[in-house]
C-alpha cells in the first residue's frame, strides 16, 4: 500500500540521517584515541585503519537499535506535528497503521542486528583482541620512531634513535633503564633488533658503546664501554579489558553455557536482537505528540528511557554473572518490564484508558 510505503520510506530516511551522524560521532572519537596510541608509541601506524573498523564495527550492535529507535520518533514525530497522522486517521488508519507499515522494516534491522550479533561481532572481536595482543607482547621496529623518545615497559625504558638506516639498523642510540636502585644509561653508535624466541621477546643489540650504571643513592656511577651488548626490550602493552566470552562464537558459548558468566553473555547477546522488537512497541506510541507540537519534544525522553533501559540490561548482566540474580530471571524481566510498559502507554495514547481519561 502506498500509504505503508510513504511511513517506510519517512522512518528510512530518518534512521539514515542519524545513523550518519551518531556513527560519525562515534568513529571521530576512535580516531583520536587511536592517533594518541600512535602518538605515545603504543601502537604503529599500520595497524590505524585496523583497529579503528573493527572497534567500530564492535559498536554496530549498541548503535543499530538505538538509531532505530530515535528515527520511529523523529518521523512519527514530525508527521504528527504538521498533522499528517491525523489526515491519515481520517481515512479510516487506526494505530494498528503504523505497526504493519513499520514491522517490514523493523524485521529487517533485526535481521542485520541478528547477523551481527551471531557473526560479525564475535569475528571483529576475536580479531581485535589478536591485534592487540600482538601489538601488546611484541615490540616492532615500526614503533620505534627516529629522533623521538620511545617509552616501554609502562616508562620504566626510554629509547632514543638518531635514525634508521634501514629497516633492521639502527644509529645513534641513547637507552635509559630505571630499576628500584639503580638508573642505567646506554649510548651506542649502532644497533639492530634481532628476536629471540618463539614468544615474540626482542633484543636491542648494540655495538661501540657506553653503559653508565649510577645508583639512586646518588653514590659513584660506573661507566662501561663494550663492543657489543643485548637488551631485553619489554613492550609497553594495552590494557586488555575485553575477556574470552566477548571474542566466542554462539555455539562456543552455548557448550559452556552452565558458567553464570557465559550465561550472562548469551543472554546479554539474545537481548541485544531483542531489543529491536522492544524499542520498536515503544517508540510507535511515545512519538505521539498534538498537531503543530515541536517535532523534537519527544527526543529527551527517548534519550533517557533508552539510557534507562540500556543501564538495566547491564546491570542484570553483572548480577547475573555474579549470581545475585537466578538466570531464569536474568536479563528477561527487563525486557518484559518495557514491553508491558509499551502495552500500558499504547493502551493510554490509543486505546480505551486514552479515551476515559480525556
Amino acid at each position: 500500500m502506498i500509504l505503508y510505503r510513504y511511513l517506510s520510506k519517512e522512518v528510512a530516511k530518518s534512521f539514515l540521517v542519524v545513523f550518519v551522524v551518531l556513527f560519525s560521532i562515534i568513529l571521530s572519537t576512535q580516531i583520536i584515541k587511536t592517533l594518541t596510541a600512535i602518538n605515545k608509541g603504543q601502537v604503529s601506524l599500520d595497524y590505524l585503519l585496523t583497529l579503528i573498523v573493527f572497534t567500530n564495527v564492535s559498536s554496530l550492535i549498541l548503535i543499530i537499535p538505538f538509531v532505530m529507535f530515535l528515527a520511529i520518533i523523529l518521523s512519527l514525530s514530525r508527521l504528527y506535528s504538521l498533522s499528517e497522522i491525523v489526515a491519515i486517521n481520517s481515512c479510516g488508519f487506526g494505530p494498528s497503521f503504523f505497526y504493519k507499515g513499520l514491522l517490514p522494516l523493523m524485521l529487517l534491522i533485526l535481521i542485520v542486528e541478528l547477523y551481527l550479533v551471531v557473526w560479525t561481532t564475535p569475528y571483529a572481536k576475536n580479531y581485535l583482541e589478536q591485534i592487540k595482543h600482538v601489538v601488546a607482547n611484541k615490540m616492532s621496529i615500526d614503533l620505534l620512531e627516529g629522533g623521538k623518545f620511545n617509552l616501554f615497559s609502562k616508562d620504566s625504558q626510554v629509547i632514543y634513535v638518531d635514525e634508521f638506516k634501514d629497516k633492521k639498523n639502527l644509529a645513534g642510540i641513547y637507552i635509559r633503564i630505571k630499576s628500584k636502585q639503580h638508573q642505567y644509561i646506554i649510548t651506542a653508535k649502532n644497533g639492530f633488533l634481532k628476536d629471540k624466541f618463539e614468544d615474540g621477546t626482542r633484543y636491542l643489540i648494540l655495538k661501540n658503546g657506553f653503559r653508565y650504571d649510577v645508583p639512586n643513592d646518588g653514590s659513584d656511577f660506573k661507566k662501561i664501554s663494550f663492543q657489543e651488548y643485548g637488551i631485553l626490550v619489554k613492550p609497553q602493552a594495552w590494557k586488555i579489558i575485553k575477556t574470552d566470552e566477548d571474542t566466542e562464537t554462539f555455539m562456543q558459548l552455548w557448550e559452556k553455557r552452565h558458567q553464570p558468566i557465559i550465561q550472562a553473555e548469551l543472554q546479554w547477546r539474545v537481548s541485544m536482537i531483542l531489543s529491536v522488537f522492544v524499542l520498536y512497541l515503544i517508540a510507535i506510541p511515545l512519538a505521539k505528540i498534538e498537531p503543530r507540537k515541536g517535532p523534537y519534544s519527544k527526543i529527551l525522553p527517548a534519550i533517557i528511557l533508552y539510557f534507562m533501559y540500556y543501564s538495566l540490561l547491564k546491570a542484570s548482566i553483572n548480577w547475573v554473572s555474579q549470581e545475585k540474580i537466578p538466570f531464569w530471571l536474568g536479563l528477561w524481566w527487563v525486557h518484559g518490564s518495557f514491553i508491558l510498559g509499551a502495552i500500558i502507554l499504547s493502551t493510554y495514547k490509543f486505546g480505551w484508558l486514552a479515551k476515559r481519561i480525556n
